[in-house]
Parts: C-alpha cells; structure tokens; sequence
C-alpha cells in the first residue's frame, strides 16, 4: 500500500466525522472535504476504499439510501481520536 492509500482512510473517516456521526453521507460529500481534495483522488478510489473501511467496520452504509451512503462508526471514531491508538489500517504503520 502506497502513503496516500492511508491517507486517504484517514481522510475519508475524518471527512465522515465532520459531516456528523450521525448524518450519512455519499462520495461526493466525502470528495469535498480538504483532507480528501489534497490528495487529487477520483471517486472510483474513494469508493474503493470506503468498500475496504466498512469491511473492516470503520464505516457503514445506510439502509435505504441504496448502500451509496456511509456513516462513521464508533470503531472509525476511535481510529481517528487522538486519545487511541491508530489502528495500523488506517496509519499504515505496525502496531
């Protein structure tokens, strides 16, 4: 995996975080964020890893918005807080 793969997750789960925990949002939301719009990605990428990020439980898609909408977990929270450990998923880095 390349550093703005990592980058990426990172972004994506902050991109969720920003826009609430509670408030699903689609791929064009998440391609809004500035964490995400520095890394110059397209949505196919962003698609791709917010498949990986709810197959590893940082993210969820939503019921009735034809699985196009993602919430962030509380697992992807913690993944992101300063007071854990950042899983090596997301960091890229060994634990």
């Amino acid at each position: 995996m390349s550093a703005k793969t990592y980058l990426l997750r990172k972004g994506i789960l902050e991109a969720l975080k920003f826009y609430g925990s509670d408030m699903p949002c689609n791929v064009s939301d998440v391609s809004c964020h500035h964490r995400v719009q520095l890394l110059r990605v397209s949505e196919v990428e962003i698609v791709e890893q917010l498949r990986e990020l709810e197959g590893m439980g940082f993210v969820k898609a939503c019921e009735g918005f034809g699985h196009n909408f993602f919430k962030v977990t509380q697992k992807g929270l913690e993944a992101i807080s300063p007071e854990f450990d950042t899983p090596p998923f997301i960091s890229g880095r060994p634990s």
